[in-house]
């Protein structure tokens, strides 16, 4: 029986029939996946960037919690070496979202931040939440009230949480005319798959059918 068009929206994609197309998962898609790209040739010579990072190394430093040492032993047997490469140099140097920040028409800085009269409340909120991403090493320390040549600044927003009276912090990078986001390509940046209850509702019809009788534990 086709169900498709009779799911409810906040089902989405997570109804199943055990004749259904097989969804690509996100292993399976490393095995053809493209080499993840390295800043281009541009980017090295602009000059106030490059000064700005060289003079305050402080501010750049790339934490990484991942053990990079031992993902690289647990995928070495991966075939496509390339993109496996890829991954490794950018856990250990950082990741180059497909941008391109020397654009025709762009400033070399430029403050978009909003200037809005918060209450005491989303005040301390805001306060505390940026202390907390400080200490894990998520934000960079203060360096002053003025931005360094090559940076851009981004509004903060601190929003109410759907249904709840707790508070979170959401950093727009696609406001105003000269937006982070719209550095990006970002045809590039949305064709990578994510495994979600699809690819688990498919796999457990797929054991049940080989193992009738068996009671699985999820």
């Amino acid at each position: 029986m086709q169900v498709f068009g009779m799911r409810p929206r906040y089902l989405r994609h997570n109804l199943w029939t055990p004749d259904a197309d097989t969804l690509v998962t996100a292993a399976e898609w490393t095995l053809l996946a493209e080499a993840l790209p390295r800043p281009s040739k541009p980017e090295f010579e602009n000059l106030a960037v490059m000064q700005t990072i060289l003079q305050n190394p402080v501010l750049f430093e790339l934490v990484m919690p991942v053990n990079v040492e031992a993902l690289e032993a647990l995928s070495f047997s991966h075939p496509n070496r390339a993109f496996v490469s890829s991954i490794l140099e950018g856990l250990h140097e950082g990741f180059w979202p497909w941008a391109t920040t020397v654009k025709e028409g762009y400033p070399i800085t430029w403050d978009e931040s909003k200037h809005i009269q918060l209450s005491l409340e989303k005040e301390e909120f805001l306060t505390k939440q940026l202390e907390h991403e400080v200490s894990l090493n998520r934000m960079s320390q203060e360096f002053g009230t003025e931005l360094l040549p090559g940076m851009y600044c981004m509004p903060n927003y601190v929003v109410p949480k759907p249904h709840l009276i707790d508070w979170h912090l959401v950093n727009d990078l696609s406001a105003g005319l000269f937006s982070l986001n719209s550095m990006v390509d970002h045809q590039s940046v949305t064709s990578y798959p994510m495994d979600n209850l699809a690819q688990l509702g498919e796999l457990l019809l797929k054991n049940r059918r080989q193992n009738p009788g068996k009671r699985f534990v999820v």
